[in-house]
């Protein structure tokens, strides 16, 4: 199964699913809020699966942090 979406023609380089993330956290917060942004959202623009996501971040909480700093 490819990670490959439409905004994201790639997946991600192996151990780059942070960084994924975290860019995706910006540009999905910035466009739609905290509130109506999703996991499932924020791994579908990095092109990173739940998994992915869980094992870079403890939660939703924990990556919106990281994304401040």
């Amino acid at each position: 199964m490819s990670l490959a979406t439409p905004r994201n023609p790639t997946p991600p380089a192996r151990g780059d699913a942070r960084v994924a993330l975290l860019d995706a956290a910006l540009a999905l917060v910035r466009r739609s809020g905290w509130t109506a942004t999703s996991v499932e959202q924020l791994c579908r623009a990095a092109g990173v699966t739940k998994g992915a996501f869980f094992h870079q971040f403890e939660s939703k909480e924990a990556l919106g942090v990281a994304a401040a700093q």
